[in-house]
């Protein structure tokens, strides 16, 4: 009876060290990826910044086309599921214009460089309504910090 009692005692010891292992990976799975969605709306956030950033000195430094004022539509492309999730938080640096006749094609391309880094190419293409490409512009942008 009493080996029965040790016996049953030692299973619930170890279903108690299990269960808490299994805590402690679902705790650390978690926390791992809360810290993901962080750095990835981090990521996002700053993506915007200095993208709007580049595109206002491009803009001042006058290497930005006449048209850019007249682009009625923007389409992104991703090319992958990081920057199809990317794309769904992207803001373009420019102001629609309802009345505009081009539309404005930003592919979007992760990379990681030679030093690691994270990078995002986005390229623009300036596309008028009989689909000719009028302009177009790669930038890359760092999101390692």
């Amino acid at each position: 009876m009493k080996s029965k009692i040790l016996g049953s005692f030692l299973i619930l010891i170890s279903l108690i060290g299990i269960l808490k292992i299994i805590q402690m990976d679902y705790t650390l799975l978690k926390s791992s990826s809360i810290k993901y969605s962080k750095k990835l709306k981090s990521n996002r956030l700053f993506l915007n910044q200095i993208w709007h950033d580049d595109f206002k000195r491009l803009i001042d430094a006058g290497k930005i086309p006449i048209a850019w004022k007249k682009i009625k539509k923007v389409t992104f492309i991703d090319t992958n599921l990081e920057t199809k999730s990317l794309i769904k938080h992207l803001s373009p640096p420019i102001n629609l214009n309802k009345n505009g006749e081009y539309i404005l094609e930003i592919s979007v391309i992760s990379h990681q460089s030679e030093k690691n880094k994270t990078q995002i190419i986005l390229q623009h293409n300036l596309i008028d309504y009989d689909e000719n490409t009028i302009w177009e512009l790669n930038r890359t942008y760092n999101l390692t910090r």
